[in-house]
């Protein structure tokens, strides 16, 4: 079960809980470790470390991880663009 929104701010309280999760899915593991470098683009250049420390150790990986990055920023993008139509 992945989260599909991955981010700081969809935790909350003195012991964090994930909370938001209109998003979740079945999915590949690596679709969140995606959005977390979307949302922060400064993990894009740790992404062996950040799939490591997942345990995620297979030769795909690192194609995976840039495969949903592309694929959760073309999201984002469309709901920006949504955002825009319906404010205009």
């Amino acid at each position: 079960m992945t989260h599909g929104d991955l981010n700081a701010s969809n935790l909350i309280g003195p012991v964090p809980i994930l909370v938001d999760w209109e998003y979740a899915q079945f999915a590949d593991p690596v679709y969140d470790l995606a959005c977390l470098s979307v949302y922060y683009p400064g993990l894009r250049l740790r992404g062996g470390e950040l799939l490591g420390t997942a345990g995620i150790t297979d030769a795909n990986g690192a194609a995976r991880l840039r495969s949903h990055a592309l694929l959760f920023d073309s999201l984002n993008r469309l709901w920006e663009q949504a955002e825009a139509l319906r404010q205009a």
